[in-house]
């Protein structure tokens, strides 16, 4: 019975997944039912499923999934969903000045992408390709209580490239609402991106469970990793410097000047999929990080 599920595409594994779920997720390997939690973004279980992966962008299976794809134990073949971790620890911060330093030096070009976003996307696997599937697929995740999103492109070529190419992290300080892919969860606010042109709309879902945050948690956030790396600073520059200190110096500058200067570099850093600009306050702007978390529309 679960070997019909390696002969499915992504999309229809996903939208069979879906048809199955249910208010509790079972543990494959011991039997267990785990009580899913309902947020404001989806479901999460209580256990974690898909995370890292290897050389080809393949997730591996460890534990419970807060994914529904993973809830039923369909092959981990199916979805190359990424999961993100806190890396903020992990980068090479001489590495990301000179990827800073390059795309500023290309500033204004259209193509000209965020290079210390485009690296952390990949050390998180986030440059990973979506699901794509019909409209019935998006729906399905959309019924899962996943978000449905759009994205608006002035340029059809662009909307191809985010569904089958390259991944591309945005342009350096476009926005001060962090580097990152935008969307909306009004189509009509998409649709004037694409100057009217329905083939540059982009709708898609964001997968129930993905971790996202809002912009004034993530500012919060942000301000007291800020004061914690400023009062670090200070005490490496009251004493004698030896070598491993002024490493650890460069590194916690690097953090202050390379990560916590874009909300979107940061948020990439410390795991999460997307952020969301306020949907108490009626704003339908998100920043997606994690491609791979999505299922696109074809």
């Amino acid at each position: 019975m679960m070997s019909n599920w390696h002969t499915l595409t992504p999309a229809s594994a996903l939208r069979r997944v879906v048809a199955q779920l249910d208010t509790t997720v079972c543990d494959i390997g011991i039997g267990v039912s785990m009580p899913l939690r309902q947020t404001s973004v989806g479901l999460h279980s209580s256990g974690e499923v898909l995370r890292g992966g290897d050389s080809d962008g393949r997730a591996s299976l460890e534990s419970l999934s807060n994914t529904p794809a993973a809830a039923v134990g369909f092959s981990n073949e199916a979805l190359n969903i990424a999961h993100g971790r806190d890396v903020l620890e992990e980068m090479d911060y001489g590495r990301l000045r000179s990827l800073d330093l390059e795309s500023r030096s290309v500033w204004g070009n259209e193509s000209a992408a965020d290079g210390v976003l485009a690296e952390l996307a990949r050390v998180q696997g986030f440059d990973r390709l979506p699901v794509l599937g019909g409209p019935a697929d998006v729906d399905a995740v959309v019924a899962a209580r996943g978000q449905e999103l759009f994205r608006g492109v002035n340029n059809p070529r662009y909307a191809e490239e985010f569904k089958t190419g390259p991944y591309f992290a945005g342009q350096l300080e476009t926005s001060s609402f962090g580097a990152g892919t935008y969307a909306s969860t009004d189509r009509e606010v998409a649709l004037g991106y694409a100057n009217d042109r329905p083939e540059g709309v982009i709708r898609m879902a964001l997968r129930p469970g993905a971790r996202v945050t809002d912009i004034d948690s993530l500012s919060t956030e942000m301000a007291e990793v800020d004061r914690e790396l400023g009062s670090e600073l200070r005490l490496l520059e009251g004493v004698e410097r030896s070598p491993e200190q002024n490493l650890r110096r460069d590194e916690v500058n690097g953090q202050r000047d390379l990560i916590l200067s874009d909300m979107g570099r940061y948020a990439t850093a410390r795991g999460y999929d997307a952020y969301h600009l306020g949907l108490d306050s009626g704003d339908p702007t998100w920043v997606l990080l994690n491609r791979s978390a999505l299922t696109v529309e074809r």
